[in-house]
């Protein structure tokens, strides 16, 4: 798959996973009936209406493209599951676009995106990988100069009106002030990654339970607090953190102007990973709208003239490989699903 270049294998590969998410069964993904169900529909339709507009709930509420969507559908009266259509269309249009400014081949970005298994969590969280799409396109504006980096701030504020935790992404524009880091710093960076995967304290779960917004607390309190490890899961990390921080390091030697942007924001989300990761709930579920930029990095630095010729770099992406997809049941239920198409 890594040696394809042909422009429409990437093609092929986008409209398979279009019609695997978009025709996906109700049973597959945890939140897909609700989606499509007549009371959600209703519900966002009236959130729509900017009459409506109250603190209460207030995440659901700025959600305005996704209930302008659902409005939509209420209006014209078509089945829910078109809005996993929208959501399934703006996600991999958006991945496309954001692949192409990159200059990263597309086979490589798709491939990636299946492996670090942002695919199968958008079956259950389809409306925030729907708005991921779109940031990791705002990204690639960060590596524009003048105004034309301003484009970084319309588009993540377009995936704010999809899913509302986009919003801390804005953020990130100050990753254009931050230097690349010294290899000395780099290895301290490393350490300090490895340790954080056996920190485990409730506190940032609990202080987002001190806002009194029902839509976040719902977040929090459903999903729990720490996430429970197992020796084989720290083992798992360990390799995921290890081969991370290996390309990193690796391609920052190269760096130059151009890629400084990258190399930096990849930094960000191994950081962010190492932490967030041992937790569940609101704090997990923003992980996601960071490291999607892995899909590009690794893309950018795996597609580089003769790094397959290293032993060790073949070695730690076949652990790396095997961690993302030998313990993957997903893509099981996928394939067992009873696709919508298969009605007619």
């Amino acid at each position: 798959m890594f040696g394809i270049k042909n422009r429409g294998v990437g093609y092929l590969l986008f409209i398979l996973l279009f019609f695997l998410a978009a025709f996906r069964g109700a049973n597959v993904g945890s939140d897909t009936e609700d989606y499509i169900s007549v009371s959600t529909i209703e519900q966002k339709a009236f959130y729509a209406d900017m009459s409506n507009l109250e603190f209460d709930d207030l995440g659901s509420r700025i959600e305005l493209l996704n209930n302008f969507a659902y409005k939509l559908i209420s209006i014209i009266g078509g089945d829910g599951r078109l809005i996993l259509v929208f959501y399934a269309s703006l996600m991999l249009f958006s991945l496309y676009k954001a692949f192409k400014r990159f200059g990263v081949n597309v086979v490589y970005g798709v491939s990636f995106f299946v492996i670090l298994e942002f695919f199968f969590i958008s079956f259950c969280y389809s409306r925030q990988l729907c708005a991921v799409g779109i940031l990791l396109y705002a990204f690639s504006f960060l590596m524009d100069k003048g105004t034309r980096s301003l484009w970084f701030f319309v588009f993540v504020l377009l995936a704010t009106s999809i899913h509302s935790f986009s919003i801390f992404c804005f953020l990130l524009y100050l990753v254009k002030y931050i230097p690349i880091i010294s290899k000395r710093n780099s290895i301290i960076i490393f350490l300090i990654c490895i340790l954080l995967i056996f920190f485990r304290f409730d506190f940032i779960n609990r202080l987002s339970l001190m806002l009194d917004i029902e839509h976040i607390n719902d977040y929090v309190s459903d999903y729990g607090g720490v996430v429970k490890r197992t020796p084989l899961s720290y083992i798992t990390r360990i390799i995921n953190i290890s081969f991370l921080f290996y390309c990193y390091y690796k391609y920052k030697r190269q760096v130059f102007e151009n890629n400084k942007m990258l190399c930096n924001l990849f930094l960000i989300s191994i950081i962010l990973y190492s932490f967030l990761s041992n937790y569940a709930g609101l704090i997990s579920r923003i992980l996601y709208d960071f490291s999607i930029i892995q899909c590009v990095f690794l893309s950018a630095f795996l597609s580089q003239k003769g790094i397959w010729n290293s032993t060790k770099t073949l070695i730690l992406f076949l652990l790396f490989l095997f961690v993302h997809t030998g313990w993957n049941s997903n893509f099981e239920q996928v394939l067992e699903s009873n696709y919508y198409l298969m009605n007619f």
